[in-house]
């Protein structure tokens, strides 16, 4: 059976295109608007925040909610870094000597050296790392799986270690973050996230057939508490679970769309940036910054 589902990466490539489009929009204006508004402060004292033809305040505007996603951005790149070295350490103390199953399936999978086992009788498998990603199984899933599903299970996580699904999805994380104000972004990351897993499944189906991989699926649940906010790919996904199961049945899969309260605050907030960066080039046209700034 042919399966056929997104594979995520047209939503990450599309996320990452529209937030350097608009970094180009903003950072010459928001550079600009910086240097425009430090002298009418000089000038003019505070006031020269709010008053004055044209007026300032679509650049004011403009340099908030930029610090504002670049303060988020930077706490959302402090948090990935945490929680990965975090992870790192629950790793490490948890370290138990891999099954001769696990050892055998992780060689067939291409996976050998990259495979570690903890102990933990709750099952699951996930991939972390950011430039080197690895694979964490507990002893528990190795020990509740068949030698087909765990191949099954390797094969999925060895599609997010191709693709470094892990170090993509902090990324997405971190720009949706930056652009706060669309939230169009954040489905992406979704989406992104969100079809990464139904195509490792679909790799894993096309090596190892539709019931392995359904076995594995229902025998796996979420990675434990502290994996949680590191970037990992599980392959026991609760919040995907049915839409998983549903291409593993009829071959086809279909994610949510962007609602309409999020479409329409999107589309206001493009209005609002248009606003900004218009009455920012106002402000800059009878500047005598403008010429630098163009240079």
């Amino acid at each position: 059976m042919r399966l056929r589902a997104p594979s995520g990466n047209r939503a990450f490539w599309l996320l990452v295109g529209l937030a350097g489009l608009i970094r180009t929009a903003v950072m010459l204006a928001a550079c600009c608007a910086a240097a425009l508004l430090a002298l009418r402060v000089a000038d003019q004292g505070v006031t020269g925040l709010w008053s004055g033809t044209p007026s300032p305040l679509p650049a004011v505007a403009l340099l908030i909610v930029l610090a504002a996603g670049a303060i988020l951005a930077a706490f959302s790149a402090l948090r990935t870094v945490r929680a990965s070295a975090a992870f790192r350490r629950a790793v490490r103390t948890g370290l138990a000597q891999a099954p001769v199953a696990l050892r055998h399936a992780a060689g067939e999978t291409g996976l050998a050296g990259r495979v570690s086992a903890v102990a933990d009788e709750r099952p699951y498998a996930l991939t972390h790392g950011l430039f080197r990603p690895r694979v964490v199984v507990s002893t528990g899933l190795a020990a509740l799986l068949s030698p087909a599903e765990l191949h099954a299970v390797l094969i999925h996580e060895h599609a997010h270690v191709r693709s470094r699904d892990p170090l993509k999805a902090a990324l997405a994380r971190m720009l949706a973050g930056r652009y706060f104000f669309l939230p169009l972004l954040h489905h992406l990351t979704e989406r992104y996230t969100d079809g990464r897993e139904l195509a490792a499944d679909r790799r894993a189906v096309a090596a190892c057939g539709t019931g392995p991989v359904a076995g594995a699926l229902l025998k796996t649940v979420d990675g434990p508490a502290w994996a949680a906010t590191a970037p990992a790919a599980a392959m026991g996904s609760a919040r995907l679970l049915d839409v998983r199961i549903r291409q593993l049945e009829t071959g086809t899969a279909t994610l949510g769309r962007l609602g309409p309260r999020p479409l329409v605050t999107t589309l206001l907030a493009a209005a609002a940036l248009a606003w900004a960066l218009t009455g920012t080039a106002v402000v800059l046209t009878v500047s005598p910054l403008v010429g630098c700034c163009i240079g």
